[in-house]
């Protein structure tokens, strides 16, 4: 596996957390058009025709089920990258993985929490994924 599909592989748990706020967004919209038309929604307060394709009720259900199948996914994807991180013996090269593909911090952000210059902080970031799957199975298939 070449180095950029090894980022994609870190990257996935980022893209799922993102995936997963837009979801709760998008509930978030349904609950409050759910309110604006007099309707409380909750699993107490269900109309005759609740799961009508056009419902609100109906459609907040449908989202809140991928709320739920979405955080189900995140919390494996950030259990199998913790396990992976928790086997590197250096602490620095960790500690970029996390920022970069756990808190989604930028190359530059890292350059400067850490006083280093962006160059060298990608070269790190390039030994951190190398550590990693030399430590873990993480890139494995």
């Amino acid at each position: 596996m070449d180095i950029e599909k090894k980022k994609e592989e870190l990257s996935r748990y980022l893209i799922a957390v993102r995936r997963l706020e837009i979801k709760c967004s998008e509930l978030n919209k349904w609950r409050e058009l759910g309110d604006a038309r007099g309707g409380f929604i909750d699993a107490t307060s269900k109309p005759k025709n609740f799961r009508s394709a056009g419902s609100i009720y109906g459609t907040a259900l449908n989202i809140e089920s991928e709320v739920e199948t979405l955080a189900e996914q995140v919390t494996i994807l950030r259990t199998e990258l913790n396990t992976a991180l928790e086997a590197m013996p250096t602490l620095f090269l960790r500690d970029l993985l996390e920022g970069r593909y756990v808190s989604g911090d930028s190359i530059k952000s890292l350059s400067h929490l850490h006083s280093y210059s962006v160059r060298h902080i990608r070269r790190q970031i390039f030994r951190a994924i190398e550590e990693l799957e030399n430590c873990s199975t993480f890139f494995e298939i």
